[in-house]
């Protein structure tokens, strides 16, 4: 019996020894087929940054190629200042639509609280004339029971104990009349503390009207950069920096390069300076507010097509240019959802 068993045992122990190897092959297959999937995605990954790495090195050679000339140099540095003037009225959207957003989104909270504010006041002013009325009921009723106690008290002897058999009637009459009224004030005290105690609720962010009011605030600010930007003659040049490499364009001579050197960072001195730029954009975003127009009730940006209008009415036709369609100064980043 003992020798049976043992080999019983010993059979189960080699069986569980064999399932342990099988699992333990299996992980090992599924570690190397992750370890080799990995292999291939870091080769992939390095093949790419070699790629990119030698893209930048042939850019570079052809930099150091076209700068090899003198003239180059003063058509890289009015290209980067035009480079620069683009990013900076890309970054002016961004900020001015961080500003809008918290503006309109502080108006928004103080209205709630506003209008919370105001129902709470009217509820607890309902209240107060409610429970005004039964103290004045109940003050009433027990000015009423304390006569009729003294009136009582003034009826002595035999000929009064039949007098005052209706005045007890009546001073039950009114002392149940109290009770009812009292309770109702209860409750009403109890509601007015509760409502009293109330919190607002909590804000849930700028709605869909408010991010469409700061967004057509930040596409005025566009149309009235490049409408100022247009006039200098810098808007158009500005765009072509941003998008095309340097050994594409050329500014001309080295006296217009000078030139255009020093009449960029006035522009952009001059545009910061302008007393109406306030006005005109907010002039701008109540034009855009007339004819913009949206895809659908939850859209926070306009329709591009609906600011047509608005661009045919330029003053001339260099600055006749549909901002939001031609996604100007990145505008289209700085836009709100």
């Amino acid at each position: 019996m003992t020798k049976k068993h043992g080999w019983l045992d010993s059979k189960g122990e080699g069986d569980d020894r064999l399932m342990q190897l099988f699992w333990n092959r299996a992980a090992l297959k599924k570690e190397f087929r992750r370890l080799r999937e990995q292999r291939y995605r870091l080769e992939e990954t390095l093949k790419r940054q070699q790629e990119a790495t030698q893209s930048v090195e042939m850019r570079m050679q052809a930099l150091e190629k076209l700068f090899a000339n003198p003239e180059a140099g003063f058509n890289a540095i009015v290209y980067y200042q035009l480079r620069g003037l683009w990013n900076t009225c890309a970054a002016e959207l961004k900020k001015f639509a961080s500003e809008l957003y918290k503006q309109r989104e502080e108006k928004e909270r103080q209205h709630e609280m506003m209008v919370f504010n105001r129902e709470r006041n009217q509820r607890l002013a309902g209240l107060a004339d409610e429970m005004q009325a039964l103290t004045a009921e109940m003050s009433r009723l027990r000015e009423s029971l304390k006569q009729l106690h003294a009136k009582a008290e003034s009826m002595r002897g035999i000929f009064g104990y039949f007098k005052r058999r209706p005045l007890k009637a009546e001073l039950e009459t009114t002392r149940m009349a109290i009770t009812p009224l009292q309770l109702k004030y209860d409750q009403l005290n109890d509601a007015q503390s509760s409502i009293a105690a109330q919190r607002p609720p909590e804000f849930q962010g700028l709605g869909i009207q408010g991010k469409r009011i700061a967004n057509l605030g930040v596409i005025a600010l566009a149309r009235y950069m490049h409408q100022y930007y247009s006039e200098k003659g810098f808007a158009a040049m500005a765009r072509d920096a941003a998008i095309m490499p340097i050994e594409e364009v050329r500014y001309g001579t080295r006296e217009q390069c000078s030139r255009l050197m020093e009449e960029v960072p006035r522009a952009v001195a001059g545009i910061k300076s302008d007393p109406a730029f306030s006005a005109a954009v907010k002039r701008g975003a109540q034009d855009l507010h007339a004819v913009a127009s949206y895809l659908t009730d939850e859209d926070t940006i306009p329709r591009a097509e609906t600011l047509d209008e608005l661009a045919k009415k330029a003053p001339r036709v260099e600055v006749a240019t549909n901002v939001l369609a031609q996604d100007f100064w990145e505008v289209y980043s700085a836009l709100i959802r």
